[in-house]
């Protein structure tokens, strides 16, 4: 999405301004503070959906009309928002935020779904769930965990999911597909689940329809097809008994593979047990506080113990189902190896001289027999595609898996490039403690926190227009917090050049005029520059007829 203007109208103080923007680098810009930089930011995002928390106290949003004109996918089209309706391109009916969502993510073809925060069940995001990862707030955007207190709307889902799942799904790295495909997985085997059910019912019975028969006239010539009848169901039968036992072996050597990994991820968690206790008794015999790195050292600990007690959970799981599995199919194989002697022993004795009263009383058997077989043949048939379908849906989803760890791995591979990048132009930050999408409070104070925030930005933003599945502006609030180091003031403008403004996606960032000479290329992007009052009287009557849809 390309945001190509915006129009701005307070109609209590009969003010109103547009502005224009590049399809690429904008910078909003001012001879000094307070003359609405953030002001207009802030309403370009919150005209697209976003709740953001703070505005300043003479610029409130509730009391203005916005009219944003965009373009996507080399369609043009207007967002107009006043309070908390949206009308769309100059549809006359209004909808609300939650409507509006559900257009938005149609328009950019990705559906975020996060858990709430009371039951967990997913549910269908606000808008800010789309647009937050793509903005910096000046206000809100640098204490705690990135990205967490820049809204509102998202309070009502748990907190632990945000913004990490938001991420994972522009990323194209969410499970959210995979889960799809289980679940329609889980589906086939439900239908595959109750033919057996029905299979095994009408085994049952087989005595039944065996034994009931009505007398017939002898024919030697059909009595010799039902010999060959008898022995072509034998080889049936014999064949699936072969697949039995190719599925209990490929079954069992799986179950050995899980477990020797249970085993190995029991003999890590006792190592990392017994280190563990090493840092506790160091300190406990010592009697001095555990040093910071003990701490982390310990807290690593404590994380790698338990995701390993979840893998272990799992596995055991797994091998429970594996058992399960092949205690099923010998049930399944040893009825089948019955039903082959059985079959058998009645070509045997057919072979033999024929006793007319014998064919009379075995031929009735034999017909209501053939229903049977007739009968299980179609169940199994039916269950052998279901079967099929089965297996393709679970190549489809192992392919998923390994192409979704191999884009994870890239992300991840691109995120430490950069950390190690930046961190060079800041040797007094230690990043080592941030992992790819590990959104986590910072500790420091002063210039090195908002440095360090600085960089979790840009590598973000970064990887966002690198590897995002969905094009949308990137909005990037000013940077120079209250605490800065001035030797950092001409690095921070030079890596938002480099990362941000250089690059061909659409993006807004704000500074002040004179940190425009730290640019390498200040001639090549958009300015909007700004004098208070950024709205204008005399401009009130000609752009108050944009929104005609909401006065008429």
């Amino acid at each position: 999405m390309i945001i190509k203007k915006i129009i701005i109208v307070d109609s209590n103080y009969q003010e109103a301004n547009t502005f224009d923007f590049s399809p690429k680098a904008n910078v909003i810009t001012a001879q000094k503070n307070t003359q609405g930089k953030s002001c207009l930011l802030k309403s370009i995002y919150f005209a697209l959906g976003l709740d953001i928390k703070t505005f300043k106290e003479d610029w409130q949003p509730t009391k203005k009309m916005f009219k944003v004109f965009y373009e996507h996918n080399n369609k043009e089209g207007t967002i107009i928002r006043y309070k908390d309706r949206i009308w769309l391109d100059n549809n006359p009916d209004s909808i609300d935020l939650k409507e509006y969502s559900k257009w938005l993510s149609s328009l950019l073809n990705l559906k975020i779904k996060l858990p709430l925060k009371n039951t967990d069940e997913y549910d269908e995001v606000y808008p800010s769930a789309y647009i937050l990862p793509f903005y910096v707030d000046q206000d809100n955007s640098w204490s705690g965990a990135i990205y967490k207190n820049v809204v509102n709307e998202l309070g009502a889902y748990n907190s632990t999911y945000i913004p990490k799942n938001m991420f994972e799904y522009i990323f194209k790295i969410s499970n959210e597909e995979i889960m799809q495909l289980e679940e329609e997985q889980n589906q086939l085997n439900n239908e595959k689940g109750s033919l057996i059910i029905r299979k095994n019912s009408i085994q049952e019975l087989k005595d039944k329809f065996i034994s009931d028969a009505e007398p017939i006239v002898f024919d030697e010539e059909e009595a010799k097809e039902y010999i060959k009848k008898y022995l072509y169901y034998s080889q049936r039968i014999s064949e699936k008994i072969q697949v039995k036992k190719n599925t209990i072996y490929d079954l069992e050597i799986k179950l050995d593979k899980l477990k020797l990994e249970l085993m190995e991820i029991e003999e890590i968690i006792n190592c990392i047990d017994t280190e563990y206790d090493e840092i506790k008794t160091r300190c406990k015999y010592c009697h001095s506080e555990l040093t910071i790195n003990q701490s982390i050292q310990r807290l690593k600990l404590s994380n790698n113990k338990y995701d390993l007690g979840l893998k272990k959970e799992q596995l055991k799981r797994n091998i429970a189902k594996v058992e399960e599995k092949i205690t099923n199919l010998l049930n399944e194989k040893a009825g089948l190896e019955e039903d082959y002697l059985n079959l058998l022993q009645i070509a045997e004795i057919r072979q033999k001289e024929y006793s007319l009263n014998e064919y009379i009383e075995n031929k009735a058997k034999s017909m209501t027999k053939d229903n049977y077989y007739k009968i299980e043949d179609k169940l199994s048939l039916d269950i052998s595609h279901l079967e099929d379908d089965i297996k393709n849906i679970q190549k489809i989803i192992n392919e998923k898996k390994k192409a979704q760890k191999s884009l994870q791995e890239r992300i991840a591979n691109s995120f430490e490039e950069l950390k190690t990048t930046l961190n060079a132009k800041f040797p007094n930050v230690n990043m080592t403690s941030h992992s790819f999408m590990e959104f986590r409070g910072i500790k420091n104070s002063g210039a090195t926190k908002n440095a360090e925030y600085f960089m979790l930005y840009i590598i973000y933003l970064k990887l966002l227009l690198d590897f995002s599945i969905i094009s949308f502006p990137i909005g990037l609030d000013s940077v120079i917090k209250d605490e800065v180091d001035e030797n950092n003031k001409n690095n921070f403008y030079k890596i938002i050049e480099k990362y941000i403004l250089k690059s061909d996606e659409q993006s807004f960032v704000v500074m002040l005029e004179d940190k425009i000479a730290t640019l390498e290329n200040p001639e090549n992007y958009h300015y909007i520059n700004l004098q208070k009052p950024i709205l204008k009287k005399d401009k009130y009557d000609e752009l108050i007829n944009e929104f005609a849809i909401i006065l008429e």
